[in-house]
């Protein structure tokens, strides 16, 4: 009991552990556990006197009915589904109503006139005082009743009007001060509860605006990291166009100068070479104005493309200018390397671009140097070869130019050659000259098929085509055409009535060492008509060292279908001589170097008379070119030479002009 107690005190005083929600049930469970048990033992005790007095008075109903009602309020205040303000009542009443009632009659009939602002007190404080005014209403109806109407107050248990007076005013004034006392109470700790409810909802207020606050904070500090962000991704930017293009994002022209000094040095220490080319856009002006500045930057970025597609890992591209690029080729081994590349630039420039649904070409212009043979440093190189791209713009655009004057022209030449001539093939314009071979007699035995570029500017000597054609790989093409036309015109000089004669023809290493060779021989052969009899292959000893095994077998396979082979340049390649037997060949030919100094010079003498022999020892014909005085040829007859070919018996002609070698030859016979 004392514990419940002291934990009433201290929820009484420690208002803040109440919920501002259930704060007065809390306080009315607490105020319960006193009176539950006050109630108990109270109702106990009235229970035993009314069970003695029943068996001594035999009023067993009345006991009955005392004990039923009871244990019906006890069970009531027992429920915990009762509403807390129910059961705290029913124990008031049973408690007070039993001491009251045991104390006097007339002290339980007046303590019916608390029952009311007990149970008020419980709902609230107006109520109660309500209910207390109604008491003393009550009071005062009931005690003018007895008075007026000289009612026995003894039938009631009541002694006297005085004694009905006397008490009811004590109880009236108990009920006040327990009214007052628990309503003011009840109150006050409403009010704390209130103010709590309130401090509460203010923290709460607070709390959430704290919350918000925070997520405000937050968010603040998001959109600051974001805008950090976004301000290093401007500072990036920002930096990576002080060293880039916009448009292309190409490096610019500090940043290309830059990669070339870095490429300067590398070539420095490891001795190498390196181009730098740059590119100038021709009249793009009117690319702008005929496209719109959109269609010029379309083509500019699809051009930087292109241009990045074909450059390897090491090398380097910027956008210099608004038209112009500059690009870098690192390690170049010599500069005629840069014919291998300027083809590929030349078809990136030259392929139309697609601007929306039309198609646009541009021409260019392009000046290019090298690295140490033009200048040493980043800015001079860029100079140069910027100058050499403006001297071409200057002359009409469409071309390119080297800085040096002497190698520009040279290169010039080259590329205009090489492309010039894959549309010389598609013309057929490779044709055969022909340049008679003789015996000791000056009888033509037979001639040398000489390869001839019959261009529209004028006949072109193979000294300017036949290296490019070997570079790029059109001379199995073009040698495929001249030993066509080689043979067909031996069949056709037949088939006119002249003495049949062995036409030769030259195969360039680079020919001979192509796949499928002996096979496409075969098949021009036979597509010409001649007997393969009258036809003789050149080759030369560099085209049969470099895959000897190969080199053999090709020869075997055409020694087998009838064609003679010849050595050609005889003296000047590295085969061993101990193998020079096992080749199937026919015959030997001097190289022209040899000649020229006999028979002046000792040591050419020695070795022109030494091939003469080795080359009938070995059971080959020896075949002297290169002839062109008297005097060679008299000392080539003396020592055996077999046949002579040179300009001292004439030079190579078209097959129109060489008709008149077979006349004499046909009236000789």
């Amino acid at each position: 009991m004392i514990r419940r107690l002291i934990d009433l005190w201290k929820h009484l005083v420690e208002v803040s552990r109440y919920d501002p929600e259930k704060d007065l049930d809390r306080w009315r469970e607490q105020l319960f556990t006193v009176i539950y048990p006050l109630a108990l033992l109270a109702g106990l005790a009235v229970c035993a006197d009314t069970l003695h007095t029943a068996f001594v008075e035999q009023r067993f109903l009345l006991t009955v009915a005392a004990c039923v009602a009871y244990l019906f309020v006890m069970t009531l205040m027992s429920l915990r589904f009762v509403p807390i303000r129910a059961r705290m009542a029913a124990g008031l009443v049973i408690f007070f109503s039993s001491v009251f009632y045991q104390s006097s009659p007339l002290v339980g009939y007046l303590f019916l006139f608390s029952l009311p602002p007990l149970i008020a007190i419980l709902v609230s404080f107006h109520a109660a005082l309500s209910a207390l005014g109604a008491n003393v209403l009550l009071f005062i109806a009931t005690t003018y009743h007895f008075a007026t109407f000289d009612v026995d107050l003894q039938n009631f248990g009541i002694p006297s009007l005085d004694r009905w007076i006397l008490y009811g005013i004590v109880f009236l004034v108990l009920d006040i001060i327990v009214t007052l006392s628990f309503g003011l109470l009840t109150k006050g700790l409403a009010q704390v509860i209130a103010l709590e409810r309130e401090v509460r909802h203010a923290l709460m207020e607070r709390e959430k605006r704290l919350t918000e606050l925070n997520t405000r904070l937050s968010e603040e500090m998001e959109r600051r990291e974001r805008m950090r962000e976004e301000l290093s991704e401007t500072e990036r930017k920002a930096a990576f166009y002080l060293s880039h293009d916009r448009l292309t994002n190409l490096p610019n022209r500090a940043a290309f100068l830059q990669r070339l000094s870095v490429e300067i040095m590398r070539a420095r220490n490891r001795g190498w070479m390196f181009g730098v080319v740059s590119i100038g856009l021709d009249r793009f002006k009117h690319v702008n104005g005929m496209y719109g500045t959109a269609g010029g930057d379309a083509i500019l970025n699809s051009l930087a493309e292109r241009l990045r597609g074909i450059l390897r890992d090491h090398d380097a591209i910027g956008r210099v200018g608004d038209d112009r690029f500059m690009l870098l080729f690192s390690d170049i081994a010599r500069p005629e390397d840069m014919l291998v590349i300027l083809p590929r630039v030349w078809e990136t420039i030259e392929r139309p671009f697609q601007i929306e649904t039309q198609e646009a070409q541009v021409s260019a212009s392009i000046g290019i140097c090298f690295f140490p043979l033009d200048g040493t440093t980043a800015e001079a190189l860029v100079k140069e070869a910027e100058a050499a791209m403006f001297a071409v713009k200057e002359s009409g655009g469409g071309a390119h130019r080297f800085f040096d004057a002497k190698m520009n022209a040279e290169m010039i030449e080259r590329v205009t050659i090489e492309r010039k001539m894959r549309d010389a093939i598609k013309r057929d314009e490779f044709i055969p000259f022909f340049q008679p071979k003789v015996d000791r007699f000056g009888y033509l035995l037979g001639m040398e098929a000489l390869i001839r570029w019959n261009d529209s500017e004028g006949i072109i000597l193979p000294d300017r085509f036949i290296p490019i054609a070997e570079q790029n790989g059109t001379i199995v093409e073009i040698g495929e055409r001249v030993l066509y036309h080689a043979c067909r015109q031996n069949r056709q000089w037949q088939e006119n009535g002249f003495v049949p004669k062995k036409v030769s023809v030259n195969i360039s290493p680079f020919e001979f060492r192509s796949p499928g060779l002996v096979r496409r021989i075969r098949e021009t052969v036979e597509k010409s008509g001649l007997d393969p009899l009258w036809l003789e292959l050149e080759i030369t000893e560099s085209g049969i060292i470099r895959n000897e095994q190969d080199a053999l077998r090709k020869l075997r396979e055409l020694h087998e279908i009838g064609i003679s082979l010849s050595i050609d340049d005889f003296g000047t390649g590295y085969s061993a001589l101990s193998k020079l037997k096992d080749y199937p060949v026919d015959t030997l030919k001097i190289d022209k170097s040899f000649i020229d100094c006999v028979p002046h010079d000792k040591r050419a003498v020695t070795i022109v008379v030494s091939l003469i022999r080795l080359a009938h020892n070995l059971g080959f014909k020896v075949v002297a070119e290169g002839v062109e005085r008297s005097e060679q040829f008299e000392f080539l007859v003396v020592h055996g030479c077999d046949q002579f070919q040179g300009y001292f018996f004439g030079r190579p002609l078209a097959a129109s002009e060489f008709e008149h070698h077979l006349h004499s030859s046909t009236s000789s016979s």
